[in-house]
């Protein structure tokens, strides 16, 4: 398929659908304190970069604009549960972290980024508890090089994502457009389901895309199942009528994608 052809059709994959939506989606931008030396803390706002409020350093690498982004930080921020479900399951979603970095719940280490141009997603679950958790992001970018300015910190955004135990795991979810025609469009969503449960769930997997007016263009349902504790694989290939065409101008049209599991007339999940 050619670039071109790949720019042509436009689908977003929604975080959170007020029709649907049962993954409820926070962001952590809010109540964090940052220090160099685990001494002296300073609230701040992430997404943040140490060296950009930190100031010019005139004995600086040029090559990385004379910023200080070597060295290390370490953040730290309360999450407040006031009852955990004993279900539901619990994520953080890191946009990019800057450069190595390790993340701790309640001092127990729960995931790390080993790339901070990537982000990354750990699962909190396992180490919560109702009341008060403390959060923890250990960065390190004193091992890296760069020949322009990198960034330092958690300098992209932090969610906290709930699920229920029937779950799309978000990090697997694509979608990709093989055709694409000024009569038609095909377009290919592929996706992992995950369950946290004792037994088999069969339901359906059903595809919606909205087109820029806010016209339900696919309405797509097919059947699925996944095993306890088991993941399950999904891709549906679609039909979209008369796409519009992207185009690189500020009106370009955009689709939007929803994906739901269903069973037993619940909606356990929606992307």
């Amino acid at each position: 398929m050619s670039f071109s052809k790949f720019l042509s059709l436009s689908l977003i994959l929604a975080a959170s659908l007020p029709i649907w939506a049962e993954r409820q989606v926070t962001n952590l931008t809010d109540g964090w304190v940052f220090s160099h030396d685990r001494q002296t803390w300073e609230t701040v706002r992430v997404p943040h970069d140490w060296a950009i409020s930190e100031g010019f350093n005139p004995e600086g690498e040029s090559r990385s604009g004379k910023l200080p982004w070597k060295g290390k930080g370490y953040y730290r921020k309360d999450l407040v549960f006031p009852q955990l479900s004993a279900t539901d399951r619990y994520f953080l979603e890191f946009d990019g972290v800057m450069s190595r970095s390790r993340v701790l719940i309640n001092g127990e280490p729960c995931g790390e980024g080993t790339y901070g141009y990537l982000g990354f997603q750990t699962d909190l679950t396992p180490y919560l508890h109702s009341g008060t958790n403390r959060l923890e992001v250990l960065v390190d970018t004193t091992h890296h090089s760069s020949r322009w300015y990198p960034g330092a910190g958690i300098y992209r955004s932090v969610r906290l994502v709930q699920t229920g135990d029937l779950y799309f795991d978000a990090r697997e979810l694509s979608v990709s457009t093989p055709i694409v025609t000024n009569t038609y469009a095909q377009a290919l969503i592929a996706g992992t389901l995950v369950s946290r449960r004792g037994t088999d769930e069969a339901g359906n997997v059903r595809i919606r895309i909205v087109d820029p007016k806010g016209r339900v263009v696919v309405d797509q349902v097919r059947s699925h199942q996944v095993s306890a504790y088991g993941q399950a694989p999904f891709a549906i290939r679609v039909l979209i009528p008369e796409p519009q065409l992207w185009t690189l101008t500020a009106d370009a049209a955009l689709y939007r994608l929803e994906v739901a599991f269903t069973s037993q007339n619940k909606v356990h999940d929606t992307v």
